[in-house]
């Protein structure tokens, strides 16, 4: 969810979590109190924000280990989790002619090798 707002309203979540990791580690009841309420109403505000984004965002790994944030859409910023960001229509453009028409005909099939197909 963070990818989708803007970095300033990130870094203020940021730190709102580490007072209440701070809060907790100290055993500060009213600390707790007080910063687990302010991540409340941050998320509350990241939630608002995120649904009004104009993008869908997927964080997917690559088979090559590789984080991959894909999004569909207006580019979203770069992520901070130094994941390698693509465009689902990127993506698109790598799959097969083949697979699109086994695809269209077996519609509930799934790719489970990078093998040739048989015809």
């Amino acid at each position: 969810m963070l990818d989708l707002v803007p970095q300033h309203l990130e870094l203020k979540f940021k730190k709102a979590q580490g007072q209440f990791d701070q809060a907790i580690t100290s055993n500060s009841q009213q600390d707790m109190i007080k910063y687990g309420q302010a991540l409340i109403r941050g998320y509350q505000a990241l939630d608002k924000i995120a649904e009004k984004a104009v993008h869908s965002v997927w964080k997917v790994r690559h088979t090559s280990g590789v984080l991959m944030t894909v999004y569909q859409g207006s580019i979203p910023r770069k992520p901070s989790d130094g994941s390698i960001l693509m465009s689902i229509e990127e993506l698109v453009k790598f799959v097969p002619a083949s697979i699109v028409k086994i695809k269209e005909k077996f519609p509930k099939s799934k790719v489970t090798k990078n093998n040739e197909v048989p015809f």
